[in-house]
Order: structure tokens, then sequence, then C-alpha cells
């Protein structure tokens, strides 16, 4: 069976949306996942949802197509770019965006671009796989120290709802809160580990997963299935902080 494209529309005009939904139907490899004129909905979206292509516009109302990119939860989705104007299209490709598509839209195309992301999500799924026991923690698990003596246990990375920077060390927190690990490892290191994306740093002394986020005030940081707040303190926050804040409330 062949691979689909599990596809999100974005766009502020609904009859471009529309016009693009139709043109999905004719096109056996792509699924359409959802379709959003307001992009705060679709980044909501983004944090629980498997996608692998988003197609987006790159003047929007409250946030343009590149401010979407770099608040999204899922960095490593693959981005086609549709604008009117040509001024945008070097600082697509330098965005690494599969492909640039100009208003109106030619199916033909598109159809082009979607192939382009196609032939792009196999071959990245190609080389993981092929380099998955050199390198197999970086994209799912880390192995750490067990509580026994030369005992390793297995972390997902989805199971980790935030890291706390302790003397040097990194505490891990997994959904299970009675699952506490210590990695020697910095946090950067870490971070570095997982998917583009997936963990946001807050501080100097917390990071965590953003599908996990709640909310954010009084300067603490709300998760799903944590009792207890990460505790910020009055600190400056940092840009891409904030960018973050901005476009996930909730």
């Amino acid at each position: 069976m062949m691979r689909k494209l599990y596809t999100i529309l974005v766009d502020d005009q609904e009859v471009f949306l529309e016009k693009m939904r139709s043109e999905f139907k004719k096109i056996e490899f792509v699924e359409l996942a959802g379709s959003f004129t307001n992009p705060m909905h679709a980044l909501r979206f983004l944090r629980v949802n498997p996608v692998d292509l988003i197609i987006l516009d790159v003047e929007m109302e409250g946030i343009n197509g590149f401010e979407f990119m770099d608040a999204s939860p899922k960095r490593e989705v693959l981005t086609i770019l549709c604008t009117a104007h040509q001024r945008f299209e070097e600082l697509g490709y330098d965005k690494r965006v599969v492909d640039v598509l100009f208003k109106p839209v030619e199916p033909f195309r598109l159809k082009v671009a979607l192939q382009r992301a196609l032939d792009a999500l196999n071959f990245t799924n190609h080389r993981m796989d092929n380099q998955w026991n050199e390198i197999e923690d970086n994209y799912d698990y880390f192995h750490l120290s067990g509580p026994g003596k030369g005992q390793r246990v297995r972390v997902f990375h989805r199971d980790i709802v935030y890291l706390t920077a302790v003397d040097g060390m990194v505490e891990i927190t997994t959904i299970n809160r009675h699952s506490i690990h210590m990695s020697y490892r910095s946090m950067k290191d870490i971070i570095g580990g997982t998917s583009q994306g997936l963990f946001l740093r807050c501080s100097r002394k917390y990071a965590f997963n953003v599908n996990f986020f709640h909310s954010y005030r009084d300067h603490k940081v709300y998760l799903n299935h944590t009792e207890e707040p990460l505790d910020l303190g009055k600190i400056r926050l940092s840009s891409e902080f904030k960018t973050f804040l901005d476009t996930n409330k909730i």
C-alpha cells in the first residue's frame, strides 16, 4: 500500500482552503488531516496529532507563516509555503521548506510539490531505518542507567514530561510520576537527541515536552500529568519561549 502524506492546510482564506480540499480528492497519496483558517488552532492540532506535511500561507492575520514555523511544536514536519508574492520565495527556501507555490496554485504544480514532499519523507524514513542501530536513542528513546549495577532502562522521548538541571546532571521526569531518571548528559545534549521542537527550554533549570504544555501564569509552567508546576521565578523569558506562549494560548 502506498504511503500517504498526512497533511494539514493553514490559510486564513476559506476560499483557498476549499479549492485545495477539492484538489486533494484527486491525489491518491495525500490524506487531509485538517484545514484551518486560524493558525493558532493549527498549532494546537500539531501538538497532539501526527502530521507529515503542512501547506502554509505566508501572510495571515495575527501570525505569518515564518513565525508559525518558528512556533511549531513539531519542526521536523515538512512544509510547503503558499504565497502571492515572489519576495517570500528565497526566505522560504532559507527555512528549508520543500517547495514554494505561488497563488493561484495550479493543480499540476500542486501535485509536483506534494510528490517532492512524499519523496523527502520516504528518504528521511529510509535513512533513519539504515542508521537505527548506530543512533537509535536519538529518534525514539534513551538508554539510561537503571537502579541496579550495570542495569539499563529504556525511556521513550514521548513519555518524558520535563527535564531538570541538577548539579551537573539532568533529572528526567516521565508521565509515570514515580519514574524519575538521572542522566550525566547535559541538558543541551538531551534536547539535541530528540526530535527538533519536542522540548522547549524555559529557563536554565527546566525544559518541557511541548506536547504536555497546559498553560503559563504567575511565572509558572503548568503541564499535563504533573501535580506541581515548574516555578521559573521572576526571570527574563527567552524570545523563543515568548513566541511559544503567544501562539499556544488556550
